[in-house]
């Protein structure tokens, strides 16, 4: 790979990743400001941070949606008089917790914690697993 390839795609990272601005990334590796534009638009580079952020809140949408899903079936029980065990209380419970905790991790997510993408995202996964007691 070429010296400018190389470069092209740290500076990538560190705009999508690490949502740098382009001046900061220009001084850091010292490109000019107009060359990581053009890169930037030729690579699609908003593209890919739009979509890294949009997962960001994944887990927890999912999460909570079945938490309320839950919630429902267990009122529309206890409306109908139907016991419900506290099995299916604690169950609650523990999603709700979870998507809590997920919502946390995946605040982390957008901060740069000098690890990649994915690497960030394996760590959120087994962190809502273990919540879960999933493994």
């Amino acid at each position: 790979m070429a010296k400018s390839d190389e470069t092209r795609k740290q500076a990538k990272n560190m705009y999508v990743v690490y949502h740098m601005a382009i001046k900061d990334i220009s001084l850091e590796l010292d490109v000019a400001v107009r060359t990581l534009q053009n890169w930037k638009g030729e690579d699609k580079w908003d593209d890919e941070r739009s979509r890294l952020d949009g997962d960001a809140g994944a887990y927890y949408t999912e999460l909570y949606s079945l938490g309320c899903a839950m919630a429902k079936q267990i009122r529309k029980d206890e409306e109908a008089g139907k016991q419900v065990s506290t099995s299916r209380y604690a169950a609650l419970n523990r999603v709700l917790q979870a998507a809590e905790q997920a919502k946390e991790i995946e605040k982390g997510l957008a901060k740069p914690s000098g690890k990649n993408a994915e690497d960030r995202k394996a760590a959120a996964i087994a962190q809502i697993k273990q919540s879960l007691g999933v493994r």
